[in-house]
């Protein structure tokens, strides 16, 4: 049987590793081509329904070189999920510098902006727009944007002041996105997980769970409402950013995986 997304091509970022590892394992056994971007160092091994390329994406120079290598490969872009992300030690506003504030911005906010700012023209640029002005009963099928967020979007306990920012400037850009290019055909959504079981402390130099949870246990997180239900697995945020690509409705849409943290 054919899936949705035969030979649609991908890119996933921050896929060495937890969700973006994960999200490129559901894409690939969907059928897709994947070009897998990370800031580490390209497996040895090659195939031909999957590139990896090493790429910054807090630099956007990066971020048009490597985007250029899929188009020269493949000739067309389908999907774009920016999953790669950093986080900070909890620190508030007067602890943050503005060295790691640029950082964790870098990462989270302006390497999903490069990349959406790469990805859309080619996306605008395939055949089929729907073309007047008006009210249109149907809307072409150019692209798909898949952002992960973070409760850290919507709450202001779920991290440090630079994480929070970098995730509320996300969820904006996104909404912004969605409605600002759905009449050219291209859907932006939101994934909004909770705490996920991945190594995002280490990768980010923030420490260790046990340190994070030193931090996190003060004035900030009192309030029961403020605190994790529970943990989730990379694979179940995997899971919605694959439903979020291929609902061709859906559209400025931020799907929870939380266990209900956000409901509270």
């Amino acid at each position: 049987m054919t899936s949705t997304f035969t030979d649609k091509v991908v890119i996933i970022t921050g896929a060495s590793n937890g969700v973006g590892a994960a999200t490129a394992a559901l894409f690939a056994d969907q059928g897709a081509k994947i070009a897998a971007f990370d800031i580490r160092d390209p497996p040895a091994t090659t195939s031909d329904n999957r590139i990896d390329v090493k790429c910054n994406v807090s630099n956007e120079e990066e971020v048009i070189t490597a985007v250029k290598q899929v188009v020269d490969r493949w000739g067309t872009i389908d999907v774009l999920c920016n999953v790669a992300g950093i986080t900070d030690r909890m620190q508030r506003l007067t602890e943050t510098s503005t060295e790691q504030l640029n950082t964790v911005m870098g990462v989270n906010f302006f390497g999903p902006f490069y990349l959406m700012k790469a990805v859309i023209p080619h996306f605008i640029a395939k055949p089929g727009q729907v073309e007047g002005q008006g009210y249109q009963t149907q809307l072409p099928k150019k692209g798909a944007i898949v952002n992960v967020c973070s409760v850290a979007a919507v709450r202001g306990a779920a991290a440090g002041a630079s994480y929070t920012s970098s995730k509320h400037a996300l969820l904006g850009l996104s909404r912004n996105t969605a409605y600002m290019y759905h009449r050219d055909g291209v859907r932006c959504n939101v994934v909004i997980p909770g705490g996920i079981a991945t190594n995002i402390m280490g990768n980010s130099g923030a420490g260790d769970r046990g340190e994070f949870v030193d931090q996190i246990g003060g004035p900030m997180l009192q309030k029961p409402q403020s605190v994790m239900p529970a943990v989730t697995m990379p694979n179940d945020t995997a899971k919605a950013i694959l439903f979020l690509a291929g609902a061709d409705a859906v559209n400025g849409a931020e799907l929870s995986v939380d266990h209900g943290w956000t409901a509270a």
